[in-house]
């Protein structure tokens, strides 16, 4: 009996995509060029069409995958994107290049840009070309503009700001701490920080005696404007006029004694 095997090669299948994204009017929004699983990637070019009327390009920078040279050509609707890699990949997967776009302030809730990939190509090592066939696919996205409350995934961080900060809504949620630094990711968004670097908690650090009262300690981060309110019973709160605007470097706020001795409850505050 004469026995005859076949062996088949498996794989995952070469990819590029680029997914949908969601945004505030007058805000930005990073957008990711992926491959999966490119062998010997070494360089790509595509071109990417957008709505000029949603979106304005501002800038297309190189990613997290290898040290790619990015460079590109914005024609209003239509950026042609070239990155080149010094030494190709073994098995490239990951982003190689980030678009960065603002959002028109004009633009309306609910309206969407279609991110469309046209004219793609990728080459790999010693000049080779690795050729877009039926096992190379692509996945055009979208740009949506929404509201500043709108949290589709209902894990307390808006979209939009998931979408800036992480690259995607499906990323974390707000109870994750994606940088470790002890600070929840629905804090990080309250208090106006990146979630993925570890920065001084948003809280009065410690408290100091001068002459002149209590000094309230805390950092600061740039462009953030902060207050001190206080309280005698923790339910009813009172805005101090002494507000702080934020440079980055530690700040302290001065409040008297009680003059009746009777005691008196701080919080911070940045609207």
């Amino acid at each position: 009996m004469l026995v005859c095997l076949l062996l088949v090669a498996t794989s995952r299948a070469q990819s590029l995509d680029i997914a949908p994204h969601v945004g505030l009017p007058g805000g930005g929004v990073r957008v990711p060029v992926l491959v999966s699983n490119v062998p010997s990637l070494a360089a790509a070019a595509l071109t990417l069409n957008y709505d000029p009327q949603v979106l304005t390009l501002t800038n297309v920078r190189s990613a997290s995958l290898g040290a790619f040279t990015v460079d590109y050509q914005d024609v209003g609707g239509s950026v042609r994107l070239a990155a080149v890699q010094t030494d190709a990949l073994a098995n490239a997967s990951g982003a190689f290049a980030v678009l960065e776009f603002v959002v028109k302030p004009g633009a309306p809730e609910g309206a969407v840009s279609p991110l469309t990939i046209a004219d793609r190509s990728l080459s790999g090592a010693a000049g080779n070309q690795l050729e877009w066939s039926s096992l190379i696919t692509h996945t055009d996205g979208s740009f949506t503009v929404v509201s500043a409350a709108m949290d589709a995934d209902a894990d307390g961080l808006p979209d939009w700001w998931e979408d800036w900060y992480l690259g995607s809504v499906d990323f974390t949620t707000g109870a994750e701490d994606s940088d470790n630094d002890g600070i929840t990711n629905q804090a990080e968004y309250l208090a106006g920080s990146d979630p993925l670097i570890g920065e001084p908690p948003f809280r009065i650090q410690y408290v100091s005696r001068t002459a002149q009262g209590l000094g309230l300690n805390f950092s600061t981060l740039s462009g953030r404007a902060y207050h001190v309110e206080e309280s005698p019973d923790l339910i009813n709160w009172t805005p101090r006029p002494d507000g702080i605007s934020g440079d980055g470097n530690p700040a302290q706020v001065t409040v008297p004694f009680a003059a009746d001795g009777s005691p008196r409850f701080y919080r911070l505050r940045s609207p």
